[in-house]
């Protein structure tokens, strides 16, 4: 190996070092932050109060709007059923040439022909 191509190797080899020691560091100084909660026990409830607030909303809703629901449950279930196609059949034509040629090969083994019809 020439000098020239070992300095190269050895200079790409020390630079994915470098900046897999840099991603290695950040990684766990993202895991460590992340560990931390970002947001206050206050602000969590006020938050679960305003979805409460919007669920509460949301059911008064629907209870207004009673024909909705009976009209969607009466409906038939709609039935699937899965039919297989029809089997694909292709057909290649050859030449006459490749079955004497098969026909040779047989007679040289000395075996007859393999299967008898």
């Amino acid at each position: 190996m020439k000098r020239g191509h070992a300095l190269v190797i050895s200079l790409i080899v020390g630079a994915a070092a470098i900046f897999g020691t840099f991603a290695a560091t950040d990684s766990v100084r993202l895991g460590r932050s992340s560990a931390k909660p970002a947001i206050s026990s206050a602000q969590i409830a006020a938050h679960n109060r305003a979805l409460d607030r919007a669920e509460a909303k949301l059911r008064q809703m629907l209870a207004q709007h009673p024909a909705a629901t009976p009209a969607t449950a009466a409906r038939p279930q709609q039935r699937v059923i899965y039919v297989r196609p029809a089997p694909h059949v292709v057909t290649l034509h050859r030449s006459g040439g490749h079955e004497a040629e098969g026909s040779e090969r047989e007679a040289e083994s000395g075996n007859g022909g393999g299967f008898d019809d």
